[in-house]
Protein backbone atom coordinates (compact mmCIF):
# COMPACT_ATOMS: atom_id res chain seq x y z
CA UNK A 1 0.00 0.00 0.00
CA UNK A 2 0.59 3.15 -0.72
CA UNK A 3 -0.10 5.10 2.70
CA UNK A 4 1.34 4.10 6.15
CA UNK A 5 0.50 4.96 9.91
CA UNK A 6 2.61 4.79 12.77
CA UNK A 7 0.93 6.13 15.62
CA UNK A 8 1.06 6.22 19.74
CA UNK A 9 -1.12 6.28 22.52
CA UNK A 10 -0.42 7.79 25.85
CA UNK A 11 -3.08 7.96 28.94
CA UNK A 12 -2.38 11.28 30.91
CA UNK A 13 -5.07 12.08 33.62
CA UNK A 14 -7.91 10.07 32.72
CA UNK A 15 -7.20 11.12 28.58
CA UNK A 16 -5.80 8.64 26.05
CA UNK A 17 -3.63 11.29 23.53
CA UNK A 18 -3.26 9.86 20.09
CA UNK A 19 -0.42 10.74 17.70
CA UNK A 20 -0.27 9.51 14.35
CA UNK A 21 2.49 10.12 11.18
CA UNK A 22 0.24 9.08 7.85
CA UNK A 23 2.93 8.34 4.96
CA UNK A 24 2.32 8.92 1.04
CA UNK A 25 5.35 6.61 -0.59
CA UNK A 26 3.21 7.48 -3.93
CA UNK A 27 4.12 9.77 -6.44
CA UNK A 28 0.49 11.07 -6.50
CA UNK A 29 -1.93 13.02 -3.51
CA UNK A 30 -4.00 10.96 -1.92
CA UNK A 31 -6.90 11.37 0.32
CA UNK A 32 -7.15 9.44 3.55
CA UNK A 33 -9.28 8.50 6.06
CA UNK A 34 -8.02 7.54 9.33
CA UNK A 35 -10.14 6.16 12.26
CA UNK A 36 -10.04 5.92 15.80
CA UNK A 37 -10.01 2.11 17.19
CA UNK A 38 -9.99 3.03 20.91
CA UNK A 39 -13.51 2.80 22.94
CA UNK A 40 -14.50 6.39 23.16
CA UNK A 41 -15.17 9.30 21.15
CA UNK A 42 -12.73 11.52 19.06
CA UNK A 43 -11.83 14.73 20.70
CA UNK A 44 -10.21 16.55 17.94
CA UNK A 45 -7.93 20.08 18.35
CA UNK A 46 -9.78 23.01 18.09
CA UNK A 47 -9.48 26.24 16.97
CA UNK A 48 -11.51 28.90 18.76
CA UNK A 49 -13.91 26.49 20.14
CA UNK A 50 -14.78 24.74 16.92
CA UNK A 51 -13.07 21.24 15.79
CA UNK A 52 -9.97 21.72 13.16
CA UNK A 53 -11.22 20.67 9.32
CA UNK A 54 -11.59 17.54 8.51
CA UNK A 55 -12.21 15.59 12.03
CA UNK A 56 -15.59 14.09 12.91
CA UNK A 57 -16.56 12.23 16.25
CA UNK A 58 -14.77 8.80 14.56
CA UNK A 59 -11.64 10.10 12.71
CA UNK A 60 -10.20 12.53 10.40
CA UNK A 61 -10.59 12.79 6.39
CA UNK A 62 -8.15 14.59 4.57
CA UNK A 63 -4.89 14.94 1.58
CA UNK A 64 -1.77 13.89 2.09
CA UNK A 65 0.61 15.41 -0.81
CA UNK A 66 2.72 12.70 -3.16
CA UNK A 67 5.85 11.54 -1.20
CA UNK A 68 4.14 13.65 1.81
CA UNK A 69 3.50 13.26 5.13
CA UNK A 70 0.71 14.22 7.79
CA UNK A 71 0.83 14.50 11.31
CA UNK A 72 -2.11 14.18 13.43
CA UNK A 73 -3.07 14.02 17.20
CA UNK A 74 -6.22 13.75 19.01
CA UNK A 75 -7.87 13.39 22.84
CA UNK A 76 -9.96 9.95 23.29
CA UNK A 77 -11.27 8.86 26.58
CA UNK A 78 -10.79 4.98 26.05
CA UNK A 79 -7.63 2.78 27.46
CA UNK A 80 -4.37 3.46 25.25
CA UNK A 81 -4.06 0.49 22.48
CA UNK A 82 -0.88 -0.62 20.86
CA UNK A 83 -2.54 0.58 17.36
CA UNK A 84 -4.92 3.49 18.78
CA UNK A 85 -6.01 4.42 14.79
CA UNK A 86 -5.87 3.11 11.67
CA UNK A 87 -5.83 3.81 7.63
CA UNK A 88 -9.93 3.24 6.44
CA UNK A 89 -9.36 3.97 3.23
CA UNK A 90 -7.53 6.03 0.74
CA UNK A 91 -8.71 7.11 -2.74
CA UNK A 92 -7.75 9.90 -5.33
CA UNK A 93 -8.50 13.16 -4.02
CA UNK A 94 -10.31 14.55 -7.16
CA UNK A 95 -13.08 12.14 -6.39
CA UNK A 96 -15.66 13.46 -4.20
CA UNK A 97 -17.14 10.17 -1.51
CA UNK A 98 -20.86 9.57 -1.47
CA UNK A 99 -20.60 9.18 1.86
CA UNK A 100 -18.81 12.05 2.90
CA UNK A 101 -20.65 13.83 5.77
CA UNK A 102 -21.68 17.49 5.60
CA UNK A 103 -19.77 19.93 7.84
CA UNK A 104 -22.73 20.33 10.02
CA UNK A 105 -23.23 16.99 10.76
CA UNK A 106 -19.75 16.69 12.04
CA UNK A 107 -19.67 19.41 13.87
CA UNK A 108 -23.11 18.62 15.48
CA UNK A 109 -21.59 14.81 15.93
CA UNK A 110 -18.27 16.16 17.63
CA UNK A 111 -20.72 17.61 20.69
CA UNK A 112 -23.60 14.96 21.19
CA UNK A 113 -22.44 13.38 24.14
CA UNK A 114 -22.18 17.08 25.88
CA UNK A 115 -25.18 18.87 27.22
CA UNK A 116 -25.88 22.05 25.46
CA UNK A 117 -24.36 25.09 27.65
CA UNK A 118 -26.78 27.44 29.76
CA UNK A 119 -26.66 29.85 27.13
CA UNK A 120 -28.50 28.01 24.20
CA UNK A 121 -31.05 26.66 26.42
CA UNK A 122 -34.29 28.30 27.43
CA UNK A 123 -33.87 28.54 30.84
CA UNK A 124 -30.13 29.81 30.38
CA UNK A 125 -31.13 32.84 28.19
CA UNK A 126 -30.53 36.36 29.91
CA UNK A 127 -33.11 38.69 29.60
CA UNK A 128 -32.02 42.34 29.65
CA UNK A 129 -33.31 44.66 32.38
CA UNK A 130 -35.62 47.07 30.97
CA UNK A 131 -34.50 51.04 31.62
CA UNK A 132 -36.20 52.49 34.12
Amino acid sequence: MSISIESAATARDGVTLVTAIVRNESDADRRVRIENELDGVVRPPRLDGVAADGWDVDGFEGVVAKRGTLALGYACGGAPSAEPCRVAWTENPGRVRARRRSRTRCATSLTRDRPPPASHTREGTRRRSRPR
